[in-house]
């Protein structure tokens, strides 16, 4: 089976970003990611009676990561930021930031990567808070040390 390899007009490959437009970029310590999918839904959408506690957000949370499961694709939780609501001072309520996120990054190869290499991916979930940008601030420097190296997974033409 012949393999073609994008190039550009000197003969150098082509970068990922190239190749597979992106919806936005995160530089993180080990490099620069590209977004390539991303679901955003209201963090308590749906929430009728009551407000949230401890034990909704976790389930909360536990189930983005199951949602955000792609078979055998590795998944990382950066870690929510919580807030304290403590409108009612004898019972404080724990909120995660409105907005759950799933994103499907593409990145740098990591050490494992070996042979006839094509790409690495990792799925990523986060809550933030509305912004302009795709990508909260906050959001954005908490990526930073995102453990891609030992988390995202480096795929091959054979993989596919």
């Amino acid at each position: 089976m012949a393999r073609v390899s994008a190039s550009r007009w000197d003969g150098r490959p082509a970068e990922l970003s190239e190749i597979v437009p992106g919806i936005c970029s995160v530089q993180i310590r080990v490099g620069k990611l590209l977004l390539t999918s991303l679901n955003v839904t209201q963090t308590y959408g749906g929430l009728i009676e009551g407000g949230p506690s401890k034990r909704f957000n976790d389930r909360l949370v536990q189930r983005a990561l199951e949602s955000a499961s792609r078979g055998e694709m590795p998944v990382h939780l950066v870690p929510p930021v919580i807030k304290l609501d403590e409108r009612r001072p004898h019972d404080p309520t724990e909120v995660l930031p409105p907005l759950r996120c799933i994103g499907f990054f593409h990145g740098p190869p990591t050490p494992r990567a070996v042979g006839d290499w094509w790409r690495t991916d990792l799925v990523v979930v986060w809550f933030q808070e509305p912004s302009e940008r795709i990508l909260h601030p906050d959001v954005e420097a908490q990526m930073w040390d995102l453990p891609w190296e030992e988390k995202a997974r480096d795929l091959s033409f054979d993989d596919w």
